[in-house]
């Protein structure tokens, strides 16, 4: 904060004009009109007080992943969904390449976006030393904290080919939670609404091409009742929802199993994206 103070004197006034004007960063610039009249004058004079300075508009601010040079923005507003009619404000936490390993091709730039008020509160823990990041994404979910993941192309691609890499990933997921012990367990009983809304998720892929930079947003969230719902938003459009049935915590589900893959090791999909939001959540945020 800084304050800039203009003093001056009208020959001939009855006694001395006081401008004063105080500049705090983070506000929005503008201006206020304040009349004031001075001595022996025959009119109001108005003056023009500079309101503040914004040094930075960190809601448009982009960041650069450095592997591809693809910019993401620091904040995303998503498209309206079941739980949040009026979209919910997201905050990128950290992003990645995914990487073809055998021939050390990007393929595109995955970054995760939370809930800027949860982030926050895990950040004292995490600076304390480096936790389980699949169980702090896995908590924030459960608690009801909006979460996204964001894929970004880095190439030209189609629909066809993101839908069957997410539907693998949700397969892999669903044969972990099968596994006695396993953080998400998926029993006989939860096998035929997984296998029901493996199907919704394949129909909600448009027969079209993705190009570079365009955006493909799974947004998950928890409903009062108990289920989650995933939101395919592409270019901050709709595409459709996933909804599981109703159920009890760490019981399987597609939308919950698919966006935590991204912060596991198996699958593997981006160990990049990892660390960038482990080290979001332990030093600084992008």
């Amino acid at each position: 904060m800084w304050t800039r103070i203009l003093r001056s004197v009208r020959p001939g006034a009855l006694r001395s004009v006081y401008f004063g004007s105080t500049y705090r960063q983070g506000f929005t610039t503008g201006y206020k009109l304040l009349p004031f009249t001075l001595a022996g004058a025959a009119a109001a004079t108005v003056a023009l007080y500079p309101r503040a300075v914004a040094l930075e508009a960190p809601h448009s601010r982009l960041v650069t992943e450095t592997k591809s040079s693809m910019e993401l923005p620091v904040y995303i507003t998503t498209d309206a969904t079941k739980v949040s009619p009026d979209g919910v404000q997201l905050r990128l936490v950290g992003m990645g390449v995914r990487t073809v390993t055998f021939l050390g091709v990007y393929v595109y730039v995955a970054a995760l976006y939370v809930d800027e008020k949860a982030v926050a509160a895990a950040k004292p823990a995490w600076a304390a030393g480096n936790l389980d990041l699949e169980a702090q994404v896995r908590s924030w979910i459960e608690e009801g904290t909006a979460c996204a993941v964001r894929v970004m192309p880095v190439r030209s691609t189609d629909f066809s080919h993101l839908r069957d890499g997410l539907l693998r990933t949700v397969q892999t997921r669903a044969k972990d939670a099968r596994v006695p012990g396993a953080a998400y367990t998926l029993d006989e009983a939860g096998e035929a609404g997984v296998s029901r809304d493996v199907q919704e998720l394949k129909k909600l892929f448009p027969r079209c091409k993705v190009t570079r930079g365009q955006t493909l947003d799974l947004v998950v969230e928890k409903t009062p009742s108990g289920s989650y719902i995933l939101t395919l938003q592409h270019n901050g459009n709709t595409l459709g929802h996933v909804e599981s049935d109703p159920v009890p915590s760490r019981a399987f589900t597609v939308p919950t199993g698919l966006l935590l893959a991204y912060m596991g090791e198996r699958p593997d999909i981006s160990a990049a994206l990892r660390a960038s939001v482990a080290a979001g959540l332990q030093h600084d945020l992008p």
